[in-house]
């Protein structure tokens, strides 16, 4: 016996516990990501308010093509809505219960459930796969926010530089 994790020393215990382990360094990533991702989204929404509320504090008087301006102020305020959409807060599964393995465990130092452990790694895959695709939206929607701010800051600075067409 493994005097740490209270698991039979065996090929199979350790291969398993290798498998556990794993996937919950991947939980963890995924948890980082998301709050990474997170941070992100917040620094763009400020950026984007520091530019609008320059836009309109010192700048507006300035401006050569007031329709490209406008067009880059609604591009810098409709990448809000993405962004704030990222930030919305999912569930985040994880599995398994901490209580239901913990009787796992039990019963596995008596030597009744070994097969169990093999059981749990399944619902992990799938918890993994669910909070994989939670990142994934909150990415794809910072990615729309970054490319509308993007969008905004060319329209703007090009309101600067074109004259409009009389």
């Amino acid at each position: 016996m493994d005097k740490k994790s209270n698991v039979p020393k065996s090929e199979n215990s350790l291969t398993l516990k290798v498998v556990l382990d794993t996937i919950e360094k991947q939980f963890t990533s995924l948890w980082k990501t998301g709050d990474n991702l997170d941070a992100k989204a917040i620094s763009i929404m400020g950026f984007n308010g520091i530019i609008v509320s320059i836009v309109f504090s010192n700048y507006v008087n300035m401006v050569l093509n007031q329709l490209l301006f406008i067009i880059g102020i609604v591009f810098l305020l409709a990448a809000l809505s993405p962004l704030i959409y990222s930030l919305k807060s999912y569930k985040f599964r994880y599995d398994p219960n901490p209580r239901g393995l913990y009787k796992v465990y039990k019963d596995n130092e008596k030597g009744k459930c070994n097969k169990d452990l093999r059981d749990i790694i399944p619902n992990l895959l799938e918890s993994h796969e669910n909070n994989l695709e939670i990142i994934k939206k909150k990415a794809k929607m910072m990615n729309w926010g970054l490319c509308l701010t993007y969008a905004g800051l060319i329209f703007f600075v090009l309101s600067f530089f074109a004259k409009e067409v009389s």
